[in-house]
């Protein structure tokens, strides 16, 4: 069978099957998540409730906000002209993004978790792309521009590269509060992305090209 095609298929397959989800409202973690599958497929409604769960996580400034608001960012970024995102339920995402807390350096930190790795790498890139959504515009919670959001999360995420180079991983590698063991196995290992473990060489490929980071 054609690659693409094999791809294809399993990619609507997952997306149906997401379609099937019977997710209530709960922290706010996932809950954007699963309306994305509808966006793709155009199958509506959107439940407006599971949406509001991630922005009652995010206004509060919990642990994983970032989470969720990652989620939006991509429904906005992917699907803001959607007709299956009311106009209303819009509006909504995009004063959460604008009065999002970013970084240590901004008002409102209360409950959020800055400290580990991966969080720090999302608050960052979700401060980027807010950042070059509305780049003119001034964030209510900061009281900076868009453009400066971007500048300020791009500058930080070079840094964290810079640090991962120089000093590794502090955090164990962990999956649904597992650790898991890497000695001995590639960290990637699939027809995308290769790199040996202790090694900074990373080789990415699509198709006939081939991206080579080495940190």
């Amino acid at each position: 069978m054609d690659t693409k095609r094999m791809v294809a298929e399993r990619q609507k397959a997952y997306l149906e099957s997401e379609l099937l989800s019977d997710m209530q409202p709960g922290r706010g973690v996932q809950e954007a998540f699963t309306q994305i599958p509808r966006l793709v497929l155009g199958r509506g409604p959107l439940n407006a409730d599971l949406l509001h769960a991630a922005l009652d996580l995010i206004h509060a400034r919990r642990d994983c906000a970032d989470f969720a608001l990652s989620g939006l960012l991509r429904i906005l970024y992917r699907f803001g002209s959607s007709p299956l995102l009311t106009q209303a339920m819009r509006v909504e995402i995009e004063q959460a993004v604008q009065g999002f807390c970013y970084w240590y350096d901004q008002p409102g930190v209360r409950g959020m978790c800055f400290h580990t790795e991966n969080h720090q790498i999302l608050f960052h890139s979700c401060e980027v792309l807010a950042g070059q959504l509305f780049p003119n515009l001034t964030f209510a919670n900061a009281q900076q521009t868009g453009a400066w959001h971007s500048a300020h999360g791009a500058a930080l995420a070079r840094q964290w590269f810079d640090q991962r180079a120089r000093f590794g991983w502090t955090g164990p590698l962990t999956v649904a509060g597992q650790e898991i063991e890497l000695h001995g196995y590639p960290r990637f290992d699939n027809p995308y992305c290769q790199a040996e473990p202790g090694q900074r060489r990373y080789t990415i490929r699509h198709g006939d090209d081939e991206l080579l980071l080495e940190f």
